[in-house]
């Protein structure tokens, strides 16, 4: 046999394994990635389970606000904004170091009456990973679901452009 055409059936048995190899890690990656972010909340941070849920209408006030997650998270923030926008102060002293699974915030005032509210908080995880979400929920007899207000608060607007059709 010659040497020459056993060297080159080597080589390309060599070149055909590592191409197979290179793309079975990619392929790896990939699926890690792909199962990483279905159960994430951005960055593969879990989500966080909230009350009020989001979007949701409660027949009176709240009388806390709490959010919890699968795994420790440092407590950052929680802030509440009512439908215009405006912060509204819930009582909520500034508490740096707090670490837990889930944060209970009771209310220390009344919320005063509007459309809806906002809530947004930030937490870091173990990894010093920066989380944060934001719901959105109502109260009241004559409450509807927040996202139905702000649908339809929504102002289409359509954009002209000058008659040579550029912007400037």
């Amino acid at each position: 046999m010659d040497q020459s055409f056993v060297r080159r059936d080597v080589n390309v048995k060599s070149t055909i394994i590592l191409v197979l190899k290179g793309f079975y890690l990619i392929v790896g990656i990939a699926l890690c990635g792909v199962v990483n972010a279905q159960h994430s909340h951005g960055g593969g941070m879990p989500l966080a389970d909230t009350y009020p849920a989001d979007d949701s209408v409660l027949a009176e006030a709240p009388k806390m606000i709490t959010f919890g997650f699968p795994e420790e998270m440092r407590f950052l923030k929680l802030v509440v904004y009512n439908a215009d926008g405006k912060w509204v102060d819930i009582g909520l002293p500034y508490t740096p170091g707090l670490v837990n699974h889930n944060f209970t915030f009771p209310l220390s005032t009344q919320l005063p009456a509007a459309a809806y509210y906002l809530a947004k908080w930030s937490v870091v995880s173990s990894a010093d990973q920066l989380v944060s979400g934001q719901f959105k929920f109502a109260f009241g007899a004559t409450a509807i679901p927040p996202s139905v207000t702000t649908e339809s608060n929504r102002v289409v607007r359509e954009e002209v452009l000058p008659s040579n059709g550029f912007r400037r």
